[in-house]
């Protein structure tokens, strides 16, 4: 019951849209992280690979991503996405101070391992996430 819900929360941080099947942007999301390609995304590679994935994200290079830097590439009349994307900033943003930094992006990141890991082996396959962002509530 406790993994159902943390499922359901993974559905709400995830920065990317759970439809019938997992999106583009959930996949390029996810490939971001697969640094070795193999399929497979561990806390290692999101330490080693979120450093460039914030710093381009940071367009003003502030050290912090707002709501826009945070949803710059949703397409401005997909309402939907874009009303999803920022309830999730707004949970990757533990502090409430409208700025996501970088170790917040971090821990956003491998809570999205730690929810999705279903085989429970400290790393998210590609299956598992897909799984995780296409799961029903309820």
């Amino acid at each position: 019951m406790l993994r159902r819900a943390g499922l359901a929360l993974a559905l709400v941080l995830l920065p990317a849209v759970a439809l019938a099947d997992a999106s583009e942007a959930a996949l390029r999301w996810f490939d971001g992280f697969d640094q070795d390609k193999n399929g497979v995304m561990t806390a290692e590679e999101v330490a080693a690979t979120a450093d460039g994935l914030f710093d381009t994200a940071d367009a003003d290079a502030s050290g912090a991503l707002s709501v826009a830097e945070y949803i710059i590439d949703i397409p401005k009349d997909d309402d939907e996405q874009r009303e999803r994307a920022q309830k999730r900033f707004a949970i990757l943003d533990r502090n409430a101070d409208g700025a996501a930094t970088k170790e917040e992006f971090i821990a956003f990141a491998q809570r999205v391992i730690e929810l999705g890991d279903t085989n429970v082996d400290a790393q998210l396959s590609r299956e598992e996430f897909i799984a995780s962002v296409t799961a029903e509530d309820g």
